[in-house]
C-alpha cells in the first residue's frame, strides 16, 4: 500500500513537472520580441534633385534598439553598421535613377527596412543665381540664366497674406521671395501635355517635385523642423499653372493633404509599434514572476515526496520490529 502510494506521488510530480516546463517555454515563446523596428526614410524622396545627394535622413523606433546600415543595390553592397541614432552622409548617388535602402535591426535580431528611388539630374534646369531685379509683384527678364525666362518679384505682404499669393505661371517662368534673409524661387520647370500635372521647381537647393491638379504641399527651405512654404497647383489652363504660394512657419508633420497622410501614418505605425512593444514587455515580465511560482511548486512536491518516502519508510521499520 505503502509503495503504491509513492509510486503514485511520483508520476504526480513527473506529470505536474513536464507540464510545468511545458507551459514555460510556450511563455517564453510567446515573450520572446519578434517586431521589427520601426523605419521611415525622410531625406531623399521620390522626386528628381538638381544637386549631388548624399545624405540619407531617417527615424528609428524600437524599445531594444539595434544599428542600421544602408546599400544602393537592393543589398549586394552594405555600409558599414552604424547607430540607430546616426544619419548617413557619405553616401554616392549617380545621375539618374537611384534606389537605397536603409536597414535596421534591433537587439533581438529582427530587421526591417525602407527604400526609395529618386533621380539625380544635375545638368538641367540651369540654376540662376544671377540679379533679375524689378520691384514687387513685377516681372523682369534678362535673367543670366537660358532656362528662367521671366521672374517675377512679389513684395513680403504679398506672400504672407493668409489667402496666399496667387500667380499664373508658365513653363519656364518663376518667382523670387526672400524668407529669413534667403533668396529663393519657385517656378514651372514643364507641365504636363493633358494639363493634369506640373513639375514645379522649389529652390535654393532646388528640387523639382510634380504635382497634380489641386494638389498641396508644403516645404522646410532651411532645415529647421518648421515649413515655411505652402504651394498649391490650383489649376492649368492653356498651359499655365495657377499657383498659390504662401509664406508660413508651422512644424514638420503638420496637417494637409500629402503630408499629413504620411505624418498620420507615421504616428499611427508609431503608437501600434508602441503597443506591441508595451505588450512585449508585459509578456516578458511575467516570465519571472511564473518561474518563481515553479520553483515553489517544485519544491513542495518535493517536501511532499520526500515526507512519504520517509513515512513510508517508518512504519516499514515499526513492522520488522
Amino acid at each position: 500500500m505503502k509503495k503504491r502510494m509513492v509510486m503514485i506521488v511520483c508520476i504526480i510530480f513527473i506529470f505536474c513537472l513536464i507540464n510545468i516546463i511545458s507551459a514555460t517555454h510556450t511563455l517564453e515563446i510567446v515573450g520572446t520580441d519578434s517586431t521589427p523596428p520601426l523605419i521611415n526614410l525622410i531625406y531623399p524622396s521620390n522626386t528628381t534633385y538638381n544637386i549631388n545627394v548624399s545624405t540619407i535622413n531617417y527615424t528609428y523606433f524600437d524599445l531594444s534598439p539595434g544599428y542600421c546600415w544602408y546599400s544602393n543595390n537592393s543589398g549586394v553592397w552594405n555600409s558599414t553598421l552604424v547607430s540607430y541614432t546616426e544619419n548617413f552622409t557619405d553616401a554616392i548617388s549617380v545621375e539618374g535613377s537611384n534606389t537605397w535602402t536603409v536597414y535596421c535591426n534591433d537587439s533581438s535580431g529582427n530587421i526591417n527596412s525602407s527604400s526609395v528611388t529618386f533621380i539625380k539630374d544635375t545638368s538641367a534646369p540651369p540654376i540662376d543665381n544671377g540679379n533679375t531685379g524689378g520691384g514687387g509683384g513685377g516681372g523682369s527678364a534678362g535673367s543670366t540664366s537660358q532656362f528662367w525666362k521671366m521672374t517675377y518679384n512679389p513684395v513680403d505682404s504679398d506672400l504672407k497674406n493668409p489667402t496666399g499669393y496667387i500667380k499664373v505661371l508658365g513653363a519656364s517662368e518663376r518667382i523670387k521671395f526672400n524668407i529669413l534673409n534667403s533668396e529663393h524661387h519657385v517656378g514651372i520647370i514643364s507641365i504636363s501635355t493633358n494639363s493634369d500635372s506640373a513639375v514645379i521647381q522649389i529652390m535654393s537647393s532646388p528640387i523639382n517635385v510634380t504635382f497634380n491638379l489641386g494638389e498641396e504641399k508644403k516645404f522646410d527651405l532651411n532645415n529647421d523642423g518648421f515649413y515655411d512654404l505652402y504651394v498649391k497647383l490650383n489649376s492649368i489652363v492653356n498651359k499655365s499653372a495657377n499657383l498659390t504660394i504662401t509664406q508660413i512657419n508651422e512644424k514638420l508633420n503638420s496637417t494637409i493633404k500629402n503630408d499629413s497622410d504620411s505624418g498620420n501614418e507615421i504616428n499611427k505605425n508609431v503608437n501600434n509599434s508602441t503597443n506591441r512593444s508595451e505588450n512585449k514587455l508585459k509578456k516578458s515580465s511575467n516570465i519571472p514572476l511564473i518561474l518563481i511560482v515553479v520553483i515553489i511548486v517544485l519544491v513542495v512536491l518535493i517536501i511532499v515526496v520526500l515526507l512519504v518516502i520517509r513515512f513510508a519508510y517508518k512504519s516499514k521499520r515499526r513492522v520488522i520490529r
